[in-house]
């Protein structure tokens, strides 16, 4: 089943949509999971001009806004580049504490780094505008009248793994003999590692977009792969855009929603992921259960062997599984739980 997420028009990034505000209104705290596409659009630069506005305007403090790869390029300045010995402590701060506070003459430190500082020596990622869609849209194609609504009224097509092309991308085939040492050898806990194995390969639900230009030579093999050589369309979508309905749903909706490039490693294998993962499954807490459940269906989806690495994939991904809070539930109780969840994702979608 698919499932139809609906954008809006978003001109532009905006605070409310990258920032958790507290009950001050002095505090900005920048969701986590939209760090990775932050770096697809911004650099170093650009996002401490865009701070020092948000700090100027708002008058507040900005906690968690920097990425791994800013603080590496922040660690790289203030070790090879001379800079007034204010600018540097501001910039070591920055580094060791990831805020930057107003009260501590933020906007005049930042106007000093962005003025003494080279920072293209050491910041040079390539930055995207767009992330690009193919569809094929052939007559005979399944799932063509979902695609044609989903252009007609500015959606988004996410489709479960189970009906991809790739039988290991997002999911696991397992025969009886993998599935029983999986359980320990323990035939009682086949059941677990069933459950487990089917929630992995029904509940996410992703889109697939790329990086590449779709009027570049460089992306002439997706126009094969994915646009009926050369006889589908492409359809780009501003990252911005996504930055910004993407972390609305982390603030408003009742299930996770994620986006992110996906990585790509020599030796990736579900299977292991799985394996390692399947041991939180018989802690007696619930709760924990649903987290290390949560956090593999954050991981898993945006994981891929190296051969896919030309297709520079960018992914949306979902789940239906929603934010559960409960204490003093079963192991089995627990099970029958998520499998409803399951059971009951095609009906509402």
């Amino acid at each position: 089943m698919s499932k139809q997420f609906k954008f809006t028009t978003i001109p532009e990034v905006h605070e409310g949509s990258l920032f958790l505000l507290d009950q001050t209104g002095k505090n900005y705290t920048m969701y986590e999971d939209v760090h990775s596409i932050m770096d697809l659009t911004h650099n170093l630069k650009m996002k401490l001009e865009y701070y020092k506005n948000l700090i100027h305007r708002k008058k507040c403090n900005l906690h968690n806004i920097f990425s791994d790869k800013d603080k590496n390029i922040i660690q790289n300045i203030i070790e090879n580049i001379s800079v007034p010995q204010q600018t540097k402590q501001f910039l070591d701060g920055v580094l060791k504490t990831n805020k930057i506070e107003y009260k501590n003459q933020a906007c005049t430190y930042i106007t000093n780094c962005l003025h003494t500082v080279e920072f293209n020596i050491f910041d040079n990622r390539e930055l995207y505008e767009y992330v690009t869609k193919w569809m094929s849209l052939t007559k005979n194609s399944p799932t063509i009248n979902e695609k044609i609504i989903t252009l007609t009224s500015d959606e988004i097509y996410l489709a479960t793994s189970n009906t991809f092309n790739d039988q290991f991308d997002t999911q696991l085939h397992l025969c009886d003999a993998v599935k029983l040492e999986f359980a320990d050898h323990n035939p009682g806990n086949l059941d677990a590692v069933n459950l487990w194995i089917n929630m992995y390969n029904h509940m996410p639900q992703i889109c697939s977009m790329s990086l590449h230009n779709p009027i570049s030579t460089k992306s002439t093999h997706m126009w094969g792969l994915y646009g009926n050589n050369g006889h589908g369309i492409a359809v780009q979508y501003k990252l911005t855009d996504l930055i910004a309905e993407v972390a609305s749903f982390f603030r408003d909706w009742g299930c996770p929603f994620w986006i992110d490039v996906v990585k790509y490693e020599n030796n990736f294998n579900p299977a292991d992921e799985i394996k390692s993962c399947l041991k939180y499954f018989k802690e007696e807490d619930v709760n924990a259960r649903i987290k290390h459940l949560d956090m593999m269906l954050k991981k898993m989806p945006f994981k891929k062997t190296s051969q896919w690495e030309h297709e520079k994939e960018l992914r949306c991904v979902t789940t239906n599984l929603p934010k559960i809070q409960c204490n003093n539930i079963s192991f089995e109780e627990s099970c029958q739980m998520i499998k409803k969840i399951n059971q009951q994702k095609d009906e509402n979608y």
